[in-house]
């Protein structure tokens, strides 16, 4: 699927720009250090869409303060009565920086009438931890090939520079770089992503 045809909050989100892209706040948080002295993060960084305050990208960084991990997300309007708070998310992709992981996951509403049977077996505490549905492994789609699968996502090193550090290893920097060419694309030490947030951030706060 093509970049330009993805729409990262749905087909008829009101707030995409003229060229598609989508107004963000920039956040960071960073934990209290009196209350978790030896938290694994030093902060996280979030790409917050500005109607709806949908995180559309969170970046988790280490001890050292280097960025670890990327979460790219897309959204639909799982409940239109709640207007714009009414989006939830759908399709979400983590890159583990450190390990060079990837991995999605897709996230669905299905509106439904629960039985009395199924209220037991799903929203009772002592139901639930005795009787888990496991879904069939048909209900899972599955990738025949690597071209099937998403791009890393764009770590956008032109954004906020001073305040976001990414490092890369050579090995990391060449598999990037073959895979980027291997699907005709020109060769860079980062990503394009099939997520990637095309739209520029406008504002920033702590």
């Amino acid at each position: 699927m093509p970049i330009h045809t993805i729409k990262m909050m749905g087909e008829h989100y009101p707030g995409y720009t003229v060229n598609g892209a989508i107004p963000c706040y920039v956040v960071e948080a960073s934990p209290r250090k009196q209350a978790i002295p030896n938290y694994y993060l030093t902060k996280l960084i979030y790409w917050l869409d500005q109607r709806s305050f949908f995180p559309l990208r969170i970046e988790q960084y280490d001890q050292t303060g280097t960025l670890t991990l990327v979460t790219v997300r897309t959204a639909s309007h799982a409940n239109p009565a709640l207007k714009d708070r009414g989006y939830a998310g759908f399709l979400e992709l983590s890159w583990d920086l450190q390990r060079d992981i990837m991995t999605a996951s897709i996230h669905t509403v299905i509106p439904k009438e629960w039985s009395e049977e199924e209220r037991q077996l799903f929203f009772h505490p002592e139901s639930v931890q005795w009787k888990w549905p496991f879904p069939t492994l048909a209900q899972f789609p599955r990738l025949k090939s690597a071209e099937g699968f998403f791009l890393r996502p764009d770590l956008y090193t032109d954004k906020f520079p001073r305040d976001r550090k990414i490092e890369l290893s050579p090995e990391l920097t060449a598999r990037i770089n073959a895979q980027l060419s291997a699907r005709g694309m020109p060769g860079s030490p980062l990503a394009r992503s099939v997520l990637a947030l095309r739209g520029h951030t406008a504002g920033r706060g702590r």
